[in-house]
């Protein structure tokens, strides 16, 4: 029985060896993985080029921010370190192989697939090009083949059946996980099974696989493929594919209690879930990133699918809403549909009129009011997500705020009152009990958290708590005619300003407003089910200031004493201080998305702008 460390490093061998075998054949003209895949495919992950999706990211708002006078000197520092340690763990393990040489293989198409074969254990497929003039095959050949023999694996060397001039090399572990590899135009194939390794040889070589079609002809696959391509002349730099239902019973087969809970799919509606996928395009034109997402969904839709099903609508940020939120995310539901279908998933567990029963027993007469009418009545089905950062950096500043929109305002307020009299009967006192207070002239109920403020304070005095953190005071509001909930009730004081027009609204925001006209330009004459936007430079400079405070730079200074690499890191930045935000504030730039519905699913395109535009726009 080998142990963990051995077991790891005969994995790493086992994963180094095919490749190093494949060195020294150059990538020619082949036919595309998906032509040599099997269509019971179930994953599928795909780079085209990786060498220049790695010039691509150096071009990118975050690459070219590493790079700069402000940031370069650390970042290289930092990566001399990582490197150092690859090396000496490499030393120290006897695996003897450089980062630099890992670094170096890859020359083309890297791609990862796992195959669910009717009534197999699922399979697993690896693809890599490698450039043949690279100098690092030949110690990689002989340090693998000795490694892999030393702890106890055996290396087998056979020619191909049909094709004598390919060879299939086959690496079994002493723990009886066995690799099967061959070369073929400069690619290396690595699969978990020598019959599938046969079977996309043969597809290679244009020979047909009794009843197994290539990937390329499975409908869900070409499905969202077809959604998700890139431009004319910019096809995507990365897609990915899966079939989740099939690739999780395929990974759980023998596992009786799984295979019952995927049973209950049906029921619930989910076996509608057909299949996810999407592709993304880096540096294409105006554009930092395009990334294509899709949810392939059965029709008709029934269950949990039915009753969350996306409403297209024209969707424009609230009043209430500030400029300088992180995130913002906006779509709605019908809702009586939505309580509808959950009405059947439960009776259909529990035996018909459960759910209304106790939605009777213990909301309406508990509480005296009418659940369907009085509650989901008053609500139109629009949904808001925000995030916001605060004005103190924390850890945990970032606050969630969730808003339902509302048709009957006063319908609501009458609800909230019920509820609130039922909750502060109940906890009269102490933590638990909600407070009404006013801010601005509009009503906000929060819990009271006083003792869990103390507890925290006191933690923090004690020196129990490395880092500050902000206390949780769950708090909601109606504004507007939206109600609003939270985890801070700072975030409810800032919506209510921002209602009343005292602080600047996302809805008035001149860049908002640019990436909006370019969803409405990418959209044409669709709706949208939902619209997302966010501004990662609100989160990165708390992130920056957190970075640079006394606690992070005490806790380095703590395990720095007693761990060579956290000190290293310790080191670097006493040596090449973090930048100011100001300094670096114009790599950020904002993203949006959009969600469309149609009779195959959900597609999701998503954008970020490069950083150079919003300056200009800035500017302006």
């Amino acid at each position: 029985m080998m142990n963990l460390r051995t077991l790891s490093k005969s994995a790493l061998v086992l994963f180094l060896l095919p490749v190093a075998i494949a060195a020294g054949w150059q990538s020619k003209e082949r036919p595309p993985t998906e032509d040599l895949l099997p269509e019971t495919t179930v994953l599928y992950v795909q780079a085209r080029d990786l060498p220049q999706l790695f010039k691509d990211m150096e071009d990118s708002n975050f690459g070219r921010m590493l790079a700069d006078e402000k940031v370069a000197p650390l970042f290289e520092e930092l990566m001399a370190q990582a490197k150092e340690g690859w090396n000496e763990l490499s030393e120290n393990e006897d695996i003897g192989i450089a980062l630099e040489d890992l670094t170096s293989l890859p020359h083309g198409e890297i791609c990862f697939a796992a195959i669910a074969p009717r009534r197999k254990d699922t399979q697993f497929a690896f693809f890599m090009d490698i450039d043949e003039e690279s100098e690092v095959a030949d110690r990689l050949i002989d340090r693998g083949r000795e490694l892999a023999e030393r702890d106890g694996a055996t290396v087998e060397d056979e020619t191909g059946a049909v094709d004598t001039d390919v060879e299939f090399t086959t690496v079994t572990g002493p723990d009886g996980v066995t690799l099967t590899m061959f070369r073929k135009d400069g690619t290396v194939v690595v699969t978990s099974a020598r019959e599938l390794s046969e079977e996309i040889l043969d597809r290679w070589m244009g020979r047909p696989v009794e009843k197994i079609r290539p990937l390329k002809e499975n409908r869900k696959f070409t499905t969202i493929m077809n959604r998700c391509r890139g431009t004319k002349d910019v096809p995507p730099e990365m897609r990915y594919y899966m079939d989740p239902i099939e690739f999780f019973k395929s990974v759980t087969r023998g596992d009786a209690g799984t295979q019952v809970a995927i049973g209950f799919l049906p029921v619930l509606g989910l076996d509608g879930l057909l299949a996810i996928g999407g592709s993304g395009i880096l540096n294409e034109g105006e554009f930092e990133s395009v990334n294509r997402f899709h949810v392939m969904l059965a029709n008709p839709r029934a269950g949990i699918i039915e009753m969350i099903a996306l409403r297209p609508g024209k969707y424009e940020p609230a009043a209430w809403i500030p400029n300088n939120c992180s995130n913002y995310m906006a779509t709605s539901w019908d809702i009586d549909r939505m309580y509808s279908e959950l009405v059947k998933i439960v009776d259909t567990f529990s035996g018909e009129g459960t759910l209304e029963n106790q939605i009777e027993n213990n909301i309406n007469s508990e509480l005296d009011l009418d659940f369907k009418e009085d509650l989901l009545g008053s609500l139109n089905g629009t949904f808001t997500w925000i995030t916001w950062s605060g004005d103190k950096a924390l850890v945990n500043s970032q606050s969630n705020g969730v808003a339902l929109g509302l048709k009957d305002v006063d319908k609501a307020r009458e609800v909230i009152d019920k509820v609130l009299a039922r909750i502060n009967e109940e906890n009269p006192d102490g933590d638990g009990r909600m407070v009404e207070d006013t801010h601005k002239g509009v009503t906000l109920w929060r819990l009271d958290t006083a003792e869990l403020q103390d507890r925290f304070r006191m933690e923090r005095e004690e020196g129990n708590m490395s880092v500050e953190l902000r206390a949780p005071e769950p708090s909601f509001a109606i504004i507007g005619d939206y109600f609003v909930f939270s985890d801070n009730a700072d975030l409810l004081r800032v919506a209510i300003e921002t209602d009343k027009g005292d602080l600047p609204r996302l809805v008035e925001d001149e860049t908002f407003a640019r990436v909006s006209e370019k969803m409405t330009r990418l959209l044409g004459t669709d709706l949208p089910a939902g619209v997302i936007y966010s501004q990662p430079e609100h989160v990165f400079k708390q992130w920056l200031e957190i970075a640079k405070g006394d606690d992070v730079t005490g806790m380095l200074d703590t395990y720095g004493a007693e761990n060579k690499y956290v000190d290293g890191i310790r080191r670097a930045l006493e040596d090449n201080p973090l930048p100011e935000f100001e300094d670096i504030r114009k790599y950020f730039a904002p993203s949006g998305a959009f969600v469309t519905s149609d009779d195959t699913g959900y597609h999701i395109l998503g954008f970020q702008l490069r950083a150079d535009e919003t300056e200009i726009s800035r500017k302006k």
